[in-house]
């Protein structure tokens, strides 16, 4: 199996980002095109009853909900910023589909401290297409915001951690309520849900494990870690998970900022090393695929692959840089979208991806040079 080929596909273009600039946010107010059209993909779940991939975005103009269509390749603004408010910046991790069909997330920010007290919160907040409404369901820490959710739909239950003050909570959507909430001062990218409902992350300085049980109602604070320590590659303090998912086979299955791959037994908080894909640092998005093996987004600095882990044989394999190729750069030029019709072909950052039969979808993100895409990749055998 490898890639065969790539296409990035862009929502709007906009000017680049001047590389000397500071704060971003700030930024933003002074610069209108910049503010409206500059799009990052942070989070992405396809919805098979709309056939679309709904979107999490980075917009500083607070449109954070978007749908990418597959089989057209066309964008669709779902008005976020009729909802929301101007702290309301991004997405960041992540999108959740409901078993009601609702779409699920949380808002996250970009602005600095001296703002803090100006901002309300972020919202966790469900999208319903059939009506096209959006709905508070709450705001858990008032002038927080949310780095990154996981929903058990199983359960009725929203995860979560905030920033910049690293609190978990835990929501009912059931009861419509946060039913827990602790400081940790540590956050995971994002965390999973294992088979008995517990939820995972880190906690303290070393960034040990928790396990959030549901029906206790308790935390379980574990005097380990994973075996290595945080370098900080994603934000200071935040930890050196990049990703988590639980792997239907009993374990949960670990991605670390340097790009290493982890299991953790969830009965005993027992962790074990596989193994590093990819010489460059960042892991942040792995899933399941239909044949059983593990799907991953490796590499950053536009040094990014996809590889698979394969459970039985422990092997992974390389399934080739995401690249622009030449059939797309063709494509591309002759319906061009503004200034971004050849240049940046390389995938600079991942941050989500999902699987659809042979195609990946990968979501960029932090480019500064040009804005950033959605990258499709179609695989063969």
């Amino acid at each position: 199996m490898k890639i065969i080929s790539v296409t990035p596909h862009i929502f709007k273009d906009h000017s680049p980002l001047d590389r000397q600039v500071r704060g971003v946010f700030a930024y933003s107010r002074t610069h209108e095109d910049f503010r409206r059209n500059r799009y990052a993909f942070t989070c992405l779940v396809y919805h098979p009853g709309e056939r679309k991939i709904y979107c999490g975005t980075t917009n500083f103009a607070n449109d954070l909900v978007c749908t990418f269509d597959p089989e057209t390749g066309e964008f669709e603004s779902k008005n976020y910023a009729s909802f929301g408010e101007e702290y309301e910046i991004k997405i960041h991790r992540g999108i959740w589909l409901g078993r009601d069909g609702k779409i699920y997330a949380a808002t996250s920010c970009l602005h600095d401290t001296n703002e803090r007290l100006d901002a309300p919160g972020g919202k966790v907040f469900s999208y319903d297409p059939k009506t096209d409404e959006y709905a508070l369901l709450c705001i858990p820490s008032a002038h927080d915001y949310i780095q990154t959710i996981t929903l058990d739909a199983e359960r009725e239950m929203i995860y979560g951690m905030t920033y910049p003050v690293f609190n978990f909570f835990a929501y009912s959507i059931r009861e419509d309520r946060v039913v827990y909430e602790q400081f940790m001062r540590s956050i995971t990218h994002i965390g999973a849900v294992d088979d008995a409902g517990g939820y995972w992350g880190t906690w303290g300085v070393r960034h040990h494990l928790f396990r959030y049980d549901p029906e206790q109602n308790r935390v379980r604070f574990f005097k380990h870690g994973l075996p290595v320590p945080c370098e900080n590659l994603m934000y200071p303090g935040a930890g050196p998970i990049d990703c988590m998912i639980n792997g239907g086979d009993g374990f949960l299955y670990v991605g670390t900022e340097k790009a290493e791959l982890y299991r953790i037994d969830p009965n005993t908080g027992e962790v074990i090393y596989l193994g590093k894909p990819h010489p460059a640092n960042r892991l942040p998005a792995i899933c399941l695929g239909e044949d059983g093996l593990i799907y991953g987004t490796a590499g950053d600095d536009y040094n990014c692959i996809i590889f698979t882990y394969d459970r039985n044989s422990g092997a992974f394999k390389n399934l080739g840089v995401v690249r622009e190729t030449e059939a797309a750069v063709v494509k591309r030029a002759a319906n061009p979208k503004g200034k971004d019709v050849t240049s940046g072909r390389s995938l600079y950052r991942p941050h989500d991806f999902i699987k659809l039969a042979s195609k990946l979808y990968v979501g960029e993100t932090d480019n500064r040079d040009r804005n950033n895409y959605l990258w499709e990749c179609e695989l063969s055998e």
